[in-house]
């Protein structure tokens, strides 16, 4: 998002120099700049809607939530690796939670809202699940007959 900002700028600049290109290189930061995802919870009628938005439009399709009765906190692993010019590698991790509606079988998931600490996630999903009547359970999937085999 604020690379998109960022390309604004800058296409301005170039817009002194060199009109189309100016546009151009504005038009992509613009589309940065607006690109979102998230998703909306329609309570009263038990539906969500994962989606996409561009220029201020949301675009994506509402779902029932009867297929996701449990609600669940996930710890991920996220990070980035920066390299230098002499092709030295630097891994930066980091650690986000995210509270997510669950599956019977805990396979597939729809992540409502991320946290940066594992207190506030814990604390919105607890108001969520009284929101939502949902149970909050500890993620454990199934492990499938071929999974256990291969073990």
């Amino acid at each position: 998002m604020i690379a998109g900002y960022v390309f604004i700028a800058v296409g301005i600049f170039i817009m002194v120099d060199n009109l189309a290109v100016g546009i151009v290189v504005s038009f992509a930061g613009l589309t940065l700049g607006t690109a979102w995802t998230g998703v909306l919870i329609d309570v009263d009628a038990k539906k969500l809607k994962q989606y996409s938005q561009w220029y201020g439009i949301k675009s994506g399709e509402w779902k029932s939530m009867e297929k996701y009765p449990y609600l669940s906190v996930l710890k991920l692993q996220v990070g980035y690796t920066v390299a230098s010019r002499s092709n030295r590698t630097l891994d930066v991790p980091d650690t986000a939670y995210c509270v997510c509606l669950l599956t019977e079988s805990h396979r597939k998931k729809v992540i409502i809202k991320e946290a940066d600490s594992d207190s506030l996630a814990e604390h919105d999903a607890m108001i969520l699940s009284e929101k939502l009547g949902k149970e909050l359970v500890k993620y454990s999937p199934v492990i499938s007959a071929q999974t256990r085999a291969r073990r």
